[in-house]
């Protein structure tokens, strides 16, 4: 039962802020009926439904299952549109979090 609850979650994180259909229109062959029953908790999301799923998404195999970082953290961005970004984009995405970061750090060593 956890391992359905987190895969609702990473779905839920993918989605992000935009509708299920709009999320749905990016992708072929996803129904957005299926997609909301598994939101809704009325249709189970199975080890065969996840990597169904993640196929249909071109997600790596297991990525639902994955615990590192078990959510998308963004909700201005899904993890899909990162991923159609150009090496350069997500370069400069990385750069600044990773500024952000030590930022951070250097806060709470002062």
């Amino acid at each position: 039962m956890e391992d359905q609850k987190i895969r609702v979650a990473k779905l839920k994180n993918l989605i992000g802020k935009q509708s299920i259909a709009a999320f749905c229109r990016k992708f072929e062959k996803i129904d957005p009926n299926y997609i909301s029953q598994i939101l809704n908790g009325h249709r189970n999301f199975g080890e065969k439904a996840a990597r169904t799923m993640e196929v249909k998404l071109g997600l790596t195999p297991g990525w639902f299952d994955e615990r590192s970082g078990d959510v998308w953290p963004f909700a201005s961005i899904t993890y899909q549109e990162y991923l159609r970004l150009d090496a350069a984009d997500q370069h400069e995405i990385e750069t600044l979090l990773g500024l952000k970061a030590l930022k951070i750090r250097e806060s709470k060593n002062n």
